[in-house]
């Protein structure tokens, strides 16, 4: 658990990560480049949890877990970061409050960048590595979750398991997710004066490197032109605030015209992934995925 002081820490720097993050102007591929730090848990956790390393495609995947008292329960995060950034402080913090409140365990990969990397790259990794883990402990006991660029990642992942005939996690939760990299919803143009993180130009060049040869509207780069079928429950939660949120609400309407099961949260006020940071808006949504978590494990049990 966290004591007094680790919160206090944990608050500045995630204060300090959303003033960072405001900086519109500078979210650019070439600024992501170079904000590239060692992707590694921050050493305030290694007290917290018990954490282990293994490798795979020359790449870390990390695990973590409460010392004592954990439960049966898996989540495999894949974190945002426009396909270009690693994994940052403010993700292992949500990840720490989600092991905190679940006594659940959380799988990290640290998977390939673009540009020096794409898409195919990601799914050679990504795919082994579901794979592995289901066969470790059971669909049923594994959300996969991710943020931003990782949520349009995992929703693609999810797309392609169904393809491949590979059994779905229980959930999928997708938090401020980047569905299509195209960037063309004329609606994103409305909505951009409101959000002060993302750069509209920045994220279509960041698509342009993740896509590599492929076509920036198949499904693995953009998963809005995936198929709806053989999905798992999905949880979906975005702001009001986020050029993003567009083109979730398209993905709402497909959803609802397939009859996909889609608990879609829009929430007032909220930035780009709002629930990484201690905003008002933030905490709400970020108790609001824990509560959806253990209801969906509960519902779990009892099949």
């Amino acid at each position: 658990m966290y004591s007094s002081n680790d919160k206090n820490l944990i608050d500045r720097i995630l204060q300090a990560s959303l003033k960072l993050a405001r900086m519109k102007d500078r979210n650019t591929l070439e600024t992501f480049k170079k904000m590239r730090k060692a992707a590694k848990p921050p050493k305030i956790m290694e007290n917290m949890f018990s954490i282990s390393t293994e490798n795979a495609f020359s790449r870390n995947i990390w695990t973590l877990a409460p010392f004592q008292n954990r439960n049966k329960y898996h989540i495999l995060f894949l974190h945002g970061g426009s396909y270009t950034v690693n994994i940052t402080p403010v993700h292992w913090f949500l990840i720490g409050a989600l092991i905190n409140k679940l006594q659940c365990t959380v799988i990290v990969p640290d998977f390939p960048l673009a540009p020096e990397h794409n898409a195919e790259d990601v799914f050679e990794m990504m795919v082994p590595v579901y794979k592995g883990l289901v066969e470790k402990v059971g669909s049923k006991r594994l959300i996969l979750m991710g943020d931003s660029s990782g949520g349009g990642l995992a929703l693609a992942l999810s797309q392609n398991l169904h393809e491949n005939g590979i059994q779905q996690a229980s959930g999928l939760f997708l938090l401020s997710p980047w569905l299509d990299v195209n960037m063309d919803n004329p609606e994103i143009q409305s909505i951009d004066k409101l959000d002060p993180i993302l750069n509209i130009k920045g994220l279509i060049d960041c698509g342009i490197a993740y896509a590599g040869e492929l076509d920036r509207k198949n499904y693995l780069i953009s998963p809005l032109f995936g198929s709806m079928e053989g999905l798992p429950p999905i949880k979906l939660f975005v702001g009001t605030h986020d050029i993003l949120m567009p083109d979730c609400r398209k993905f709402k309407e497909k959803a609802e015209n397939t009859g996909l099961d889609l608990d879609y949260h829009e929430i007032k006020g909220l930035l780009h992934d709002g629930m990484l940071y201690p905003t008002p808006e933030g905490k709400l949504c970020r108790a609001e995925i824990i509560k959806k978590l253990r209801n969906t494990w509960k519902m779990e049990e009892h099949v």
